[in-house]
């Protein structure tokens, strides 16, 4: 935690300990990275006329409490190297 922090993190949630979407305050924007539950769970925290964007899968608005969210969904391939440069 510390470290994510030393980065510049002004919030860090450990995922083990708390359920995300339980702690978050709404956001503009969510990069879903991991897909399945944690991706219709990230619906939650996204502010009407947010946008929830996947590179797993194609973000499926299910019931009324994605309405007004936006989605996208994009390939990538995610290596080191590409990491490292959004790191820099």
């Amino acid at each position: 935690m510390h470290y994510v922090q030393g980065l510049g993190a002004d919030t860090v949630i450990d995922y083990r300990v708390s359920a995300f979407d339980e702690v978050v305050p709404p956001v503009d924007v969510v990069l879903d990275m991991v897909g399945g539950d944690t991706q219709l769970r990230s619906f939650k925290v996204v502010k009407p006329g947010g946008i929830l964007v996947s590179v797993v899968s194609k973000p499926v608005p299910d019931g009324p409490q994605t309405k007004g969210i936006r989605t996208a969904f994009f390939l990538v391939e995610v290596t080191t190297e590409r990491l490292d440069r959004i790191t820099a």
